[in-house]
């Protein structure tokens, strides 16, 4: 009985102009605003809709089943589920074992949750959406520019901090999602402009070096992306990414080299210091080959050096590198499995049409360049805001119908 009710409401009920389906995805198009205020507020709310979505559709008796089926046998997919379990299973030998745990849980929560929207989300969505979602974009980039100008007022009042860095998080992930936004085909140029220009401001006004590191890269690899042709793109940047991986430990020493006695680096950049934490993580990460110190490890140099050896630069709980810290976590097995997951996923792209292509290469780009030169791999906002793009690119009618971001065909 509750089944013709839900499928009702699902679909034909409407409240004013949206269906109950059109609802749900509602609180993802403000989150760009909500940022400002509430920073971490991506994973929690992607997990919940998620939830909301499955549980909808197990009560409504929706047939997703032969499509999941499809889905969860994606070689990207499963190489994924095997990272996740590889890095349960280092739980065993690492020194803080409960804290490996709960960054794993987040971490798997959101791509999970990812995982659900791409199989069961609702179906595609009018343009209004998308014009709520760019204005939201727009308006999440004006307020960080704004108290950034004026001295941190909203900072200060919401966060009880005046800290400028407090930002670049929010910046980081408003960058990624603007590259989700960017494939959608009923997203007028207007719209989408407005969106990038507050977001682009946002990035250089702020301390973020790696953001606009980025914005540069992935500006720089959608330009390319309309002149190369798709072959040598996917060579090229699936050559990057397998160096990313490859050459991880020794980054540090390769900074050191060719561009530290070439080019005088600025301290305001906090490069010196990312420097040295490469090169500790570096050593750290050889020295424990080939199992790795198990996850959550990275916590242990900060909170308790002389319990994994003394390294220098591993005082802040991670290494500013993800590839470097899944070498120095998860050793040789968790770098295969990442490296061959992330291959995969973007050998996957080969089938997309070509103004969703050019946006998934700056997408790759600009989340190779952040994952490369800041934050921690385990930092749940941050994938949460590459899952949403990811679920915004497999969504939008510029791909392919067998498009499915490595579903097995």
């Amino acid at each position: 009985m509750i089944r013709p009710i839900l499928n009702r409401y699902f679909h034909n009920k409407r409240f004013g102009s949206l269906t109950f389906a059109e609802l749900l995805v509602m609180p993802l198009c403000i989150l760009p605003a909500l940022l400002p205020f509430v920073r971490r507020s991506g994973p929690p709310l992607l997990v919940s809709l998620a939830l909301l979505v499955i549980i909808t559709h197990v009560l409504r008796g929706a047939s997703w089943r032969v499509y999941s089926e499809r889905l969860l046998a994606a070689p990207a997919v499963q190489l994924f589920v095997a990272f996740l379990f590889w890095g349960c299973i280092s739980l065993a030998w690492s020194p803080l074992p409960e804290r490996g745990f709960l960054q794993l849980a987040a971490f798997g929560a959101v791509f999970a949750s990812g995982l659900i929207l791409m199989i069961v989300e609702p179906g595609r969505h009018g343009a209004i959406f998308h014009k709520l979602f760019a204005l939201c974009l727009a308006i999440g980039g004006l307020i960080v520019t704004l108290d950034l100008l004026n001295g941190l007022p909203l900072a200060s009042l919401v966060r009880k901090t005046g800290e400028a860095h407090r930002y670049n998080m929010i910046v980081v992930s408003l960058l990624i999602l603007c590259w989700g936004l960017s494939a959608r085909p009923d997203v007028s140029r207007l719209w989408l402009s407005a969106a990038w220009l507050s977001v682009s401001i946002a990035a250089f006004v702020s301390d973020s070096e790696s953001a606009k590191l980025a914005l540069l890269a992935s500006g720089a690899v959608w330009g390319l992306s309309m002149f190369a042709s798709r072959t040598t793109l996917i060579f090229l940047i699936g050559l990057c990414i397998l160096l990313c991986w490859a050459l991880a430990p020794w980054l540090g020493a390769l900074v050191d080299a060719v561009v530290v006695s070439n080019i005088s680096i600025p301290e305001a950049a906090h490069a010196q210091d990312r420097l040295v934490i490469w090169q500790g993580g570096g050593s750290a990460a050889l020295a424990l080959m080939p199992w790795g110190a198990g996850a959550g490890s990275a916590l242990a140099f900060a909170e308790d050096r002389m319990l994994m050896g003394r390294f220098d630069g591993l005082g802040w709980g991670h290494t500013h590198n993800n590839f470097l810290q899944v070498w120095l976590e998860l050793g040789v097995p968790g770098v295969l499995l990442g490296c061959f997951a992330s291959l995969a996923l973007w050998q996957a792209s080969s089938s997309m049409k070509p103004r969703a292509f050019g946006r998934c290469c700056g997408l790759v780009a600009a989340t190779c360049v952040i994952s490369l030169v800041s934050h921690g791999l385990w930092q749940a906002w941050f994938w949460a805001a590459v899952v949403l793009s990811l679920v915004a690119l497999r969504h939008t009618s510029y791909c392919n119908l067998e498009f499915d971001f490595g579903e097995a065909t």
